[in-house]
């Protein structure tokens, strides 16, 4: 509980830290995700119902917190479907993905997820045609969270380095035998 009560305080001050740098992407709206890192580790040290639980702490406390209670039900739909998608690929796909397209993936359906609950609000399928943008910017910036996840987890390993090398193998940690993807090489079809 406590490791989780600290990804949630990370999660809301990378998401404070988001929100104090200027807007660096050129689609209006787009933002780094910088609180995904969070949702990524956890994802990777815990479980998906983990990951699920920092999530909807995080945007609610972040709409508390920011005073933006009407932006909540697009950060709450877009977070959620994002950890979702997240969780299964890491699941299923992470020897082939790594973290940084597993992250890629919750960009997306971030993306996706607000943009459904924008269609429903305003009633209009039209919001869909903002979906092109929103994909590159999804995939700039998913790519950015899976490299500072990966690297992050690599230094929260017992033995990790400064050297980014990968740590030796303790018998007593049972986390680099559930860490073990993070440093893989993701394998590449031709």
């Amino acid at each position: 509980m406590t490791r989780l009560a600290l990804l949630v305080a990370l999660a809301l001050i990378l998401h404070a830290v988001e929100g104090m740098i200027p807007a660096p992407l050129p689609v209006p709206g787009a933002k780094l995700g910088l609180a995904n890192i969070a949702t990524l580790i956890v994802i990777v040290l815990s479980s998906p119902g983990d990951a699920l639980l920092v999530v909807a702490l995080r945007t609610f406390l972040a709409s508390l917190l920011s005073g933006r209670l009407s932006s909540f039900a697009f950060s709450i739909v877009g977070g959620v479907l994002a950890t979702l998608v997240m969780s299964m690929a890491y699941r299923q796909f992470r020897h082939v993905l790594g973290l940084s397209g597993i992250s890629i993936l919750g960009a997306v359906a971030h993306n996706i997820g607000q943009l459904l609950v924008a269609c429903i609000i305003l009633g209009t399928p039209a919001v869909f045609s903002y979906l092109p943008l929103l994909l590159i910017t999804g995939v700039a910036t998913g790519f950015f969270v899976g490299l500072t996840a990966g690297y992050a987890l690599k230094h929260l390993l017992p033995g990790g380095t400064s050297t980014c090398s990968r740590p030796q193998r303790s018998s007593a940690s049972g986390l680099i035998d559930k860490l073990e993807t993070v440093y893989d090489e993701p394998e590449r079809t031709p």
